[in-house]
């Protein structure tokens, strides 16, 4: 949700984007971490009006965030509590990116508005804040949804898979968002046939040697990738590995050790569990 700096308003609007109050200080910090199939935002409001914080923890104004992520078309506003705390959100809402503001909403019509702050212009004037208006927003505020990659059967989301109409051999494309890869159409046929079966089997043939690959472009450091969304990915895969591991690509352990080793340690058990399922296989033919 952005809101344009040189939209007018019938009302004063506290933002630091409008002179409407003399002090405007609104800002907001977002943060976030997984729990389970959650994301966890965390939040922390900063106002410097104490008027407005006043009326807000009365119940006549109320904060609001507004979350919209481009990648998934999701949007929700949530109502919050000043001046911290957080919202939870299905993990399955948000991918890539979202982009997040606070607003400040009247949520009981206020006749005869005033406020200390409110520049000269508004003297001589008598406010009426009516009942659902946005009276105050922070700055949108972007953050990068980091999205773990699966090691339980779930095709890791920086990767996709699609049809190549050229080419007989699977290549890959290391894209600003995602890890795009290319098969064959008959062998992508194939797959999207196997859609939610053999999903270790299939991480093991596609996106096991594409990771190595992808590994051993950023050890030559030919190209640079910050700031590419799948680059930030693996780097926080690989900061969890630890023992020495920590700096991520920084370190020396990852820049010596071995790429395919790397992508097994990422993708945890892909190869045993590849060859249970292999192992069933045979045993459901047998």
């Amino acid at each position: 949700m952005k809101i344009n700096n040189t939209r007018l308003f019938p009302y004063p609007v506290y933002s630091e984007d409008r002179n409407d109050y003399r002090d405007a200080t609104f800002t907001s910090d977002y943060s976030y971490f997984y729990e389970g199939d959650e994301v966890v935002i965390k939040y922390s409001v900063n106002i410097s009006n104490q008027e407005l914080i006043e009326l807000i923890l009365s119940g006549v104004l109320q904060l609001y965030i507004n979350i919209e992520c481009g990648a998934t078309k999701y949007r929700d506003t949530f109502p919050i509590s000043y001046p911290s705390g957080e919202i939870m959100i299905n993990n399955t809402r948000l991918n890539i990116s979202a982009e997040l503001i606070t607003l400040i909403v009247v949520r009981d019509e206020v006749e005869e508005y005033k406020n200390s702050q409110l520049d000269p212009f508004y003297d001589i004037q008598k406010i009426r804040l009516m009942k659902g208006t946005i009276v105050g927003y922070s700055p949108m505020q972007q953050i990068v949804i980091q999205k773990k990659i699966e090691n339980n059967g779930q095709v890791p989301s920086i990767f996709n898979i699609n049809i190549s109409e050229e080419d007989s051999d699977m290549t890959y494309l290391l894209a600003d968002e995602q890890i795009q890869v290319f098969l064959p159409r008959s062998t992508y046929e194939v797959y999207n046939d196997l859609k939610g079966q053999y999903i270790r089997i299939k991480q093991a043939m596609i996106i096991l040697p594409v990771l190595q690959a992808a590994l051993e472009e950023i050890k030559k450091g030919e190209e640079s990738f910050d700031g590419k969304i799948w680059y930030i990915v693996i780097e926080e895969a690989i900061k969890k590995l630890g023992k020495g591991y920590e700096d991520g690509f920084a370190s020396e352990t990852f820049k010596n050790a071995d790429s395919l080793r790397i992508g097994q340690s990422i993708l945890k058990q892909v190869i045993p569990d590849s060859f249970s399922e292999l192992n069933a296989i045979n045993l459901k033919l047998d």
